[in-house]
């Protein structure tokens, strides 16, 4: 095995949503992303202007914010995962470590301004869906990190916190670990990678 990749989201990176729609004045549970998965994926895909994203995002929460705090709204709620960041680190030391992630031109800007514990990733092995233009589950998605930067999935374990999205890696060959609790993660990454 060459190459270890985390997804980045509630993986290295947590976040709560319902931060977001606080800011907009909701209680919590009162909306939902769903709600706006017509705006959030093409954004995710890199087939939506981000104006055209926040102008669209106030439509459907009925937001007055100005676009300056509607963008802090919708950023303002992540928070590092410290313990598998400094296992990620460690990792370094002995494959490839890698990112993909579902994400977008809005969130991903601001959480690698916001958290330097995670300047260790190199550019090159930073792939995101917005740059990528799919998202996961879609195979192509896969199929195309792996073209760009260079690697095999047979030669790869993927870290992910949705079963569907290790599925497909599985199918490609990888190896996968479903990240549902921080414990159980690391001791299957020491399992798998025999690092101690």
């Amino acid at each position: 095995m060459k190459n270890i990749i985390f997804d980045l989201g509630n993986v290295l990176i947590n976040y709560d949503f319902e931060l977001f729609f606080e800011r907009l004045g909701y209680k919590r549970g009162e909306r939902s992303l769903a709600e706006s998965h017509h705006l959030i994926a093409p954004l995710e895909c890199g087939n939506m202007e981000i104006e055209d994203f926040i102008s669209g995002m106030r439509k459907v929460y009925k937001s007055s914010l100005n676009r300056e705090a509607f963008t802090d709204a919708w950023c303002d709620v992540f928070w590092e995962n410290n313990s598998l960041i400094e296992a990620a680190l460690k990792l370094t030391e002995h494959f490839r470590v890698m990112i993909l992630s579902n994400n977008d031109e809005l969130h991903f800007p601001y959480i690698w301004e916001k958290f330097s514990s995670l300047h260790f990733f190199q550019d090159s092995d930073i792939m995101i869906s917005s740059r990528l233009r799919y998202i996961k589950p879609d195979i192509r998605i896969y199929h195309t990190a792996a073209d760009l930067h260079d690697f095999e999935w047979k030669d790869s374990l993927f870290v992910d916190d949705k079963l569907e999205n290790i599925e497909i890696a599985r199918d490609l060959g990888a190896k996968g670990i479903w990240h549902v609790q921080d414990e159980k993660t690391l001791t299957e990454l020491l399992k798998i990678t025999e690092i101690k």
